[in-house]
């Protein structure tokens, strides 16, 4: 499925750099070689054939696993791949002019991950008719079958490029690095010691994102790969281990567990990987913790791990299948939706009503205050009343006792 995406992918860049003419992405003037170059003879018993090993540098895969990078350089999309050439006898190398505009013109050469920085290849496995052909005088067959190198006669040397290529606003693209310089393969040349010790992965921008179409939140990262990780990876292939992976262990709250790790790319790509959980896990909210390492068997079989990652972490927000994203459960009663994100609803409507009753009482006790106001008022027009009344009467009463006596 791979060799089948990869050659569509070359034949619509091939497409793009037939109609438009070749355009270089903005800014980018050469492409890094791989480096970091290992091989060793590996034989299954009845085949041999040469494994190979390199690095890539970060600068290079963030061209295809680096959509900030991407954009710097006007890169609209773009697919890479390493180029792998060889002679027999020190003759004429494999390369001719159609591998400058076919990166997949180089037979035993790979197409490359989104992002990847350690890439391993296979060079004449002659455990098929085309590969002994290839091979020519180089590839023998002993007394008992086996196809094998016949490195006491004959020669054979190998060299990589990395080649990008892809589609910018003007139309397409495509980069050659150097060659590396030529490798002499022999069937005894030593490898490094495997190591087994390992640093930590560089992990950064580790945040909550959202599926599209269904809200469910996953945890989404970037892992850049040390130096000293590639290496290790080169020199566990070509030892013929299992080579390294990353691991990720995540706590929703009751200790940390191994979740998967997802990514369309490899271990050793700088392309954003994710972290999924099952619906159940969001029933609420939740600080996750998460922490990486990388792991990997000795020639032992033995176990090896890195050194682990600070834990990070993250707020992952209540989701329900079928209802997506839900507020937030209240943190003092457990109950309600918070009011904001942040006040309890039932702490919010008791102090409104609290409010409410004092400001009642506190009118209530006004209009009581008013109310005898009022009435001592009255009271007092009534005593002045009375009072003018009584002077009224005993005025007209000495009237009256004037006029008799007159």
């Amino acid at each position: 499925m791979k060799r089948t995406a990869s050659v569509f992918m070359c034949l619509i860049l091939a497409l793009l750099l037939f109609v438009f003419p070749s355009q270089a992405a903005e800014g980018l003037d050469k492409i890094d070689a791989p480096y970091m170059v290992e091989y060793t003879v590996r034989d299954d018993g009845k085949s041999e054939r040469v494994v190979i090993a390199c690095a890539l540098t970060d600068e290079f895969a963030s061209l295809t696993g680096d959509k900030a990078t991407m954009v710097k350089h006007g890169i609209s999309s773009a697919y890479s791949y390493i180029q792998l050439d060889y002679r027999v006898d020190g003759g004429e190398w494999q390369y001719t002019k159609e591998w400058d505009n076919s990166p997949e013109a180089s037979v035993y050469g790979s197409a490359l991950n989104v992002g990847e920085t350690v890439k391993t290849l296979d060079l004449l496995y002659l455990n098929n008719d085309t590969a002994v052909k290839n091979a020519g005088a180089l590839a023998v067959k002993t007394e008992d079958g086996k196809n094998v190198f016949d490195f006491e006669n004959h020669s054979l040397e190998f060299r990589l490029r990395a080649v990008l290529a892809g589609a910018v606003e003007a139309g397409g693209f495509i980069m050659l690095s150097d060659w590396t310089e030529p490798v002499a393969v022999k069937r005894d040349a030593a490898l490094p010691e495997i190591p087994r010790e390992f640093e930590a992965p560089e992990i950064s921008d580790v945040r909550v994102e959202y599926v599209e179409g269904t809200d469910m939140p996953y945890i989404a990262f970037k892992a850049a790969v040390p130096e000293s990780i590639k290496q290790a990876q080169i020199i566990y292939t070509t030892h013929g281990n299992s080579g390294m992976i990353m691991r990720a262990y995540v706590d929703l709250g009751g200790g940390f567990e191994q979740a998967t790790i997802s990514s369309t790319g490899s271990y050793f790509s700088n392309e954003e990987k994710k972290i999924y959980f099952n619906a159940a896990d969001f029933d609420d909210e939740k600080l996750v913790k998460v922490k990486f390492c990388y792991f990997c068997y000795d020639e032992k079989d033995n176990p090896l791990t890195s050194e682990e990652t600070e834990h990070f972490k993250v707020i992952t927000p209540r989701w329900i299948e079928g209802k997506g994203l839900l507020p937030a459960k209240c943190t003092t009663c457990g109950i309600c939706t918070p009011i904001g994100g942040k006040v309890c609803m039932f702490i919010f409507f008791g102090i409104a009503a609290a409010v409410i009753i004092v400001a009642a009482i506190v009118a209530k006790m006004q209009l009581d205050k008013a109310r005898v106001r009022k009435a001592e008022a009255e009271e007092e027009r009534q005593r002045k009343l009375e009072a003018e009344r009584a002077a009224y009467n005993a005025k007209k009463q000495q009237n009256k006792q004037k006029n008799k006596k007159g």
